[in-house]
């Protein structure tokens, strides 16, 4: 009797197993189907494609252009921050892209890299574009010319350099400093005789020096021959346009537009002091900051305290450099403003070279500034056109040429060129379109002046009168040959080796070294292991590479 039992409770059992099964097979299914829906979208992601694309850049290199193929519309966007870096589209439709870059080059210290995110529907390709350094030891070989001299609007106009020199330029410089070029008081009538340093209206790049057009084509022109341009920036000071300080409108179109006033010019401006201000229409109006630096007397000296300045000086210089195509900067009058500044406008325009003119002989005082634009601007080394040049080699001073450098106890070339700390923000010169016509021109040996600064550290700068002199014009071509032959910089090791009765250094570049000798009384032997270069009456370049 039990046994019927409990086959009927087996029984019940199967019946309830049978029953209830189903629901634990849906409810697993259920499960299951979950588990394999999400695997399915997991495997739509995984079902976007994913490619890489590496471009590797010189420092020099200002442009390239990247390839792919898009299966879809796409937008590409570019890594936050590479203000460097720049694509000619950033969206299309599906098929094949080319995708022109461009960029500035990399005159910095270091290595940069920047991506590009191109994504369609099912695409993710990242674009990676490294830049290596200008100079992979933050140094540079750039030799220059100041592209004027006072008064030669007649001479060196943008049409005639552009037509008689440019080529000429190209063989022996990297770089051509400019005159102002825009529009000044005084009036710009082409071939006139307004050199510019009073500007008047920013963003009218028609002056005396020649038309915005003649100037466009002069940068191109330069450009083609691979030489930079470097602008001759008037930010200190400006003049009213028929007053006092009724400025005209800066209208720089994408890059904005500005209306300064007087309550943008500085308080102490002589437009305050009724000694100075005949107009009493404008006299006390201007109600700027007090003066960041020294008073310019001819014009109405801008307050760079001011946001609003700054902010249309930033934009004056990137129109400069995006509608000109200006490579950098000569700062002029920095004495008029705080270094800061500089570094500042320098920090939002990228220039490939900026340097500042802080007409100042003393070596403490040059380099404060340099470190106050936070050591981004070089700056024209008059300490050694000074004590070098001018109260050394002129004088047949030879012991004055060099500086000891306490840090190592080596005698350098003088100036800012003889510390490791400064020299590679030095730009060397024997005289400029102001120098020249005061009592602080060169008086001695030009060709030697010129063996003293190419055989040194820093960026030499050759004056136009110099180099088109026909006396001195084959031999700074020569050296300026021999100097890169042997791949001199900014920041070369130079050693004065001699300074008792005659000059000689010893520079030590990336491809040789080069032996300077300077005066009557130097050896003319040629220095073991050397060659001689060139040379010429009272000075001497020796090779080795």
């Amino acid at each position: 009797m039990k046994m019927p039992k409990l086959r009927a409770a087996l029984f019940l059992w199967l019946i309830l197993s049978l029953l209830i099964a189903p629901v634990a097979m849906v409810g697993c299914s259920d499960d299951d189907d979950d588990k394999k829906s999400s695997q399915v979208d997991d495997d739509t992601k995984d079902d976007t494609k994913t490619s890489t694309i590496e471009v590797a850049v010189g420092g020099t290199s200002t442009s390239e252009s990247v390839e792919f193929t898009a299966d879809g519309a796409w937008t590409a966007e570019i890594t936050t921050g590479a203000d460097w870096l720049n694509a000619d589209k950033l969206s299309g439709e599906a098929g094949k892209v080319t995708l022109q870059l461009s960029f500035s080059a990399n005159d910095s210290d270091l290595s940069r890299m920047a991506t590009i995110v191109v994504t369609t529907s099912t695409q993710s390709i990242t674009i990676t574009v490294s830049q290596e350094q200008l100079y992979a030891d933050g140094a540079r070989e750039d030799v220059m010319l100041q592209g004027f001299y006072w008064d030669s609007q007649k001479v060196t106009g943008w049409q005639k350099l552009t037509s008689q020199y440019a080529a000429d330029i190209a063989k022996s410089f990297t770089c051509v400093w400019l005159p102002p070029s825009a529009s000044a008081e005084g009036g710009n009538t082409v071939g006139g005789n307004n050199v510019g340093y009073h500007p008047r209206q920013w963003n009218d790049q028609n002056s005396c020096w020649g038309t915005a057009a003649d100037l466009k084509t002069l940068i191109s022109t330069l450009h083609n021959g691979g030489v930079k341009v470097i602008a001759d920036v008037v930010i200190n000071h400006r003049s009213g346009d028929t007053g006092w300080g009724n400025f005209t409108t800066d209208n720089f179109g994408d890059y904005g537009t500005f209306q300064l006033d007087a309550s943008h010019i500085c308080s102490n401006d002589e437009m305050n002091d009724p000694s100075q201000c005949s107009d009493p229409n404008w006299l006390g109006t201007a109600k700027g900051n007090p003066d960041s630096g020294e008073n310019w007397g001819g014009a109405r000296d801008l307050d760079h305290m001011s946001d609003y300045v700054q902010q249309d000086c930033i934009a004056y210089l990137s129109w400069l450099k995006g509608e000109f195509g200006y490579d950098g900067w000569r700062y002029d009058f920095c004495k008029g403003f705080a270094g800061k500044y500089v570094g500042k406008y320098n920090d939002a325009s990228d220039p490939y070279l900026s340097v500042g003119e802080l007409w100042d002989g003393s070596y403490d005082v040059v380099k404060a500034w340099i470190q106050a634009t936070g050591n981004k601007s070089m700056a024209f080394d008059f300490p050694s056109k000074y004590d070098a040049l001018n109260n050394g080699l002129a004088k047949g001073n030879y012991s004055s040429m060099s500086w000891l450098n306490l840090d190592d106890n080596v005698r350098r070339p003088a100036g800012l060129i003889h510390h490791s700390k400064t020299d590679a923000y030095a730009v060397t010169f024997v005289d400029n379109h102001d120098t020249y016509r005061d009592d602080s021109k060169y008086t001695g040996d030009v060709a030697s002046a010129y063996a003293f600064i190419l055989s040194a550290p820093g960026v030499p700068c050759v004056f136009w009168p110099h180099w088109q002199d026909k006396n001195y014009k084959a031999a700074i071509e020569n050296m300026i040959a021999a100097r890169k032959s042997v791949g001199l910089t900014n920041k070369s090791s130079v050693t004065v080796t001699a300074v008792a009765t005659y000059y000689e250094a010893r520079a030590i570049g990336r491809r040789g070294e080069l032996i300077c000798r300077i005066g009557a009384k130097a050896p003319t032997s040629v220095p073991d292991g050397f060659e001689e270069a060139c040379s010429g009456s009272g000075w001497a370049f020796y090779v080795k590479k």
